[in-house]
C-alpha cells in the first residue's frame, strides 16, 4: 500500500486539445518531474521520429519548462501494443494482412545510400508489423485480441506501478483507461480525468 501523496491524471491521449489543460493542471502543482506512459527508450524512438502522439508532445511541453520527464513503460510491452494494434485492425477488417505484408517488402528495400534513422525506423517499423502478424497466428478475432490488449494493458499497469511506487512519483499522466485502473493501487493519489 502506498502512503504518499500524488496526482493521477488520466487523459484521452487521442485528443491533442487537451494538452494545454494537462500542462496547466502540471504547472499548478509545480513539479520536478512527471511520469509519463512513455516507453523508456523514448527519446531514442524520438531521433529517429518514432513517436507516440500526445505523451510526446507533452514529454517536449515539460522538458521546455524544465521538468523531468519519467517514462513509465517496458519498452517490449511498448511494442507488443503497438503490434497488438495492428493485429487488432486486421481483427476488425480495417486493414488486410496482405497489406501489412507489403508494408514489409516496403520497409525492405534499400536503395543506395540511407541515412542512419531512416534505416533504424524501417526496421522499426518491419519488426512491427512482422510482431503483428504473429499476433495473428494466436489470435485473429476481435474477442481473442482484445484478450490479448487486456492482458497487455494490465502487465503495462503493473510495470508503471513498480515504477511509481518504488521512484516516489507523486506526478503522473496516463491515458484514463490505466488512470482508472491504476488509482485503485495508489489511493492517496488524486486522480483526475481529463477527456
Amino acid at each position: 500500500m502506498v502512503t504518499m501523496g500524488g496526482l493521477l491524471i488520466g487523459v484521452k491521449h487521442s485528443n491533442p486539445d487537451l494538452l494545454e489543460r494537462v500542462v496547466a493542471t502540471l504547472l499548478d502543482a509545480k513539479p520536478r518531474n512527471v511520469a509519463l506512459e512513455l516507453p523508456e527508450d523514448y527519446l531514442v524512438k524520438r531521433d529517429i521520429e518514432i513517436t507516440t502522439p500526445f505523451f510526446d508532445e507533452l514529454a517536449q511541453r515539460l522538458e521546455e519548462e524544465g521538468i523531468e520527464v519519467i517514462p513509465l513503460e517496458d519498452p517490449l510491452a511498448y511494442e507488443f501494443h503497438q503490434a497488438l494494434n495492428y493485429a487488432l485492425g486486421v481483427a476488425k477488417g480495417l486493414i488486410s494482412k496482405e497489406e501489412i505484408k507489403r508494408r514489409i517488402e516496403d520497409v525492405s528495400i534499400f536503395s543506395g545510400y540511407t541515412r542512419p534513422e531512416v534505416l533504424e525506423r524501417k526496421v522499426y517499423a518491419k519488426y512491427i508489423y512482422t510482431m503483428a502478424l504473429e499476433i495473428l497466428k494466436i489470435s485473429s478475432s476481435v474477442q481473442g485480441t482484445r484478450q490479448l490488449e487486456e492482458v497487455s494493458a494490465r502487465h503495462r499497469e503493473r510495470y508503471g506501478l513498480r515504477k511509481i511506487i518504488n521512484n516516489i512519483l507523486r506526478h503522473v499522466v496516463v491515458g484514463d483507461s490505466h488512470a482508472h485502473h491504476m488509482q485503485y493501487n495508489l489511493p492517496n493519489y488524486r486522480y483526475i480525468k481529463i477527456t
